[in-house]
């Protein structure tokens, strides 16, 4: 969607195609270490658990970061005050999520270190704090999609739809 987004015209197209598989890239592997965290809990298979909220954890800050990039770069941030708000929420769930990431990294460490009591409880709830940011982080789609449908269907060619961006032609799309 970004990569043919006729609001911006690409300087470096290279650069953003590269980008954009990136991120695609570390969306995927971000959902399959969720999908590993889900299954795996820490008492039945510690190293399994710790592995995947480490990989989840690092796929999707970056994802965040290259998200919040590519979307400030397309030039969609400033088309409407949904584009604005979208990217505002963005920066504060990133913000939100790396601030929680470091809190748990240190409550972590210091319940390994000194094992005190309510340190776990606070690694814990860092830890969540970095999986909700990381859900709503996601729910600004709500924002950069608004008023647009995603319809699966198979009425073939008569069924006429609306395509996400109007601008977009599909003949145009080898270029």
């Amino acid at each position: 969607l970004l990569l043919t987004s006729p609001l911006r015209p690409l300087s470096d197209r290279t650069w953003f195609e590269l980008s954009c598989q990136i991120a695609c890239f570390l969306n995927i592997a971000e959902a399959l270490f969720l999908l590993l965290l889900t299954t795996a809990s820490s008492i039945e298979n510690y190293v399994v658990h710790k592995v995947s909220f480490l990989g989840f954890s690092l796929c999707s800050t970056i994802y965040m970061l290259v998200a919040t990039t590519l979307f400030q770069y397309s030039g969609r941030r400033r088309t409407s005050s949904l584009g604005e708000k979208s990217f505002q929420y963005k920066v504060l769930m990133c913000s939100i999520s790396m601030l929680s990431l470091l809190l748990a990294v240190y409550f972590f460490e210091r319940h390994n270190t000194y094992c005190e009591p309510g340190i776990y409880t606070l690694f814990a709830i860092a830890e969540y704090v970095v999986v909700l940011t990381n859900i709503l982080f996601h729910c600004t789609l709500l924002f950069d999609f608004h008023g647009k449908y995603f319809i699966l269907t198979s009425s073939g060619p008569n069924f006429h739809y609306q395509p996400l961006l109007p601008e977009f032609n599909a003949n145009k799309r080898s270029t």
